[in-house]
């Protein structure tokens, strides 16, 4: 994954503003105030709850005030009854995973906050859900 996220970077000609680490972060430490953004891009929904929130913590704790971290996932609509493909994809991790599941833009907003992250918004692109983003 760590190799197609710094071809794409290069592709875009913006490899030179990364820097690429390879680490579990579940398992590795990620240091403290570190860090300008990172991203959480189709984790959450296979790790479930209670992992995704340790992972946003850490990560908070690993980001710069003024820090970003920006998920990209399939979230649901807030009562989980619109989008199909959605839908079925949650029902599909829960079959294929221990925890996994879908989550809702209020559910990711609640974990941000609850991490720390001071602020959080979405940012529409042209994808089935919008980014959520965390600012510490």
């Amino acid at each position: 994954m760590l190799e197609q996220t710094r071809r794409h970077a290069e592709q875009m000609g913006v490899a030179q503003q990364f820097t690429f680490i390879p680490a579990n972060v579940e398992e590795d430490a990620l240091g403290e105030n570190e860090y300008d953004m990172a991203t959480l891009s189709y984790v959450c929904h296979g790790e479930g709850e209670r992992k995704s929130k340790n992972i946003i913590a850490k990560i908070h704790k690993a980001l710069k005030p003024g820090g970003r971290l920006v998920i990209c996932e399939l979230c649901p609509d807030e009562n989980r009854e619109k989008d199909f493909f959605t839908l079925v994809f949650g029902v599909n991790m829960l079959i294929h995973t221990t925890e996994g599941n879908t989550f809702t833009i209020a559910q990711y907003t609640s974990w941000l906050k609850g991490a720390g992250f001071k602020n959080v918004a979405t940012i529409d692109i042209p994808a089935t859900s919008p980014l959520v983003v965390g600012i510490k």
